[in-house]
């Protein structure tokens, strides 16, 4: 609810740029100076492209369900991602997602968002500028999300197709990654192309959440890398340590797990109706 008022704020100031409002979501924590270039750079590459205007961004943190090896409790992610947000005038945080008990998949999250997009421009209308186009939730990634697609038993088709032709995707560079072949080698992203929005982030930048992490581990400043109040909070619940890494250790990613059940299940239907 936070976000949909967020944007409706937005809208009534907005440039006289009549291009569709984009809401991107779903993006990684990641450091302080990177986040500022995705801050900027991204809005201005939507914006000058002439097909949209960035008027929001959501935060959404996976469930403690994933199965991640080294995955805090969602409660302390939510409260960093907050912190690391609270002086940004377009980002915010939902929490839905990392409040199920499984993991959702990412393509229902979108969903849920976009049902209260909807629900809330039905609510309210006037709060929305008349002859404008309603707001379109685009899913933000870096370019090493988009190679997660080929990965065995990771992504179910239809749902990347729907993720790329109903929702879109805005993928970042990152480090020597080349999204543009991810693009290419992929027949749903390739046809689709024209709904994959590829940003070059010009001043790179190869610090990682894992490098990060690493840090923490390891008692090393991270320093000028996230914010002081994200460190203190780290540091005053003792996350990121040898044995917070170890947490979910030998656990199987909950995707995986949910994919090989699908699969089992579909081999036994098919037995069952040969045997009949």
């Amino acid at each position: 609810v936070k976000l949909i008022y967020f944007l409706s704020n937005r809208l009534s100031k907005t440039t006289s740029f009549s291009t569709p409002r984009c809401v991107c979501g779903k993006v990684h924590l990641t450091p302080k100076i990177s986040k500022t270039v995705r801050d900027n750079g991204l809005k201005f590459f939507l914006l000058f492209s002439g097909r949209f205007e960035v008027v929001g961004g959501i935060v959404s943190p996976v469930s403690d369900g994933y199965g991640k090896q080294g995955l805090v409790p969602a409660k302390h992610r939510i409260s960093m991602a907050k912190l690391a947000l609270q002086s940004s005038n377009w980002v915010t945080v939902d929490e839905w997602e990392s409040q199920q008990p499984d993991w959702t998949e990412t393509v229902v999250t979108m969903r849920y968002k976009t049902h209260l997009l909807y629900a809330f421009t039905v609510s309210f209308p006037l709060r929305f500028a008349v002859n404008r186009p309603l707001p379109q939730l685009k899913l933000l990634c870096g370019a090493d999300f988009l190679s997660s697609f080929k990965i065995p038993g990771l992504w179910l088709d239809d749902h990347v197709e729907e993720l790329v032709q109903r929702f879109g995707l805005v993928c970042v560079s990152r480090g020597s990654l080349q999204p543009e072949r991810a693009v290419h080698e992929s027949d749903t992203l390739f046809r689709h192309r024209r709904n994959v929005f590829l940003v070059r982030e010009w001043v790179r930048n190869e610090t990682s959440a894992t490098e990060i992490r690493r840090a923490l581990r390891r008692d090393q400043s991270v320093k000028y890398l996230i914010p002081d109040y994200v460190i203190e909070y780290i540091r005053q619940h003792e996350l990121y340590t040898e044995d917070s890494e170890r947490r979910n250790e030998g656990t199987a990613l909950r995707p995986l797990i949910k994919q090989f059940n699908r699969a089992t299940h579909i081999f036994y239907s098919l037995k069952r109706n040969t045997h009949q």
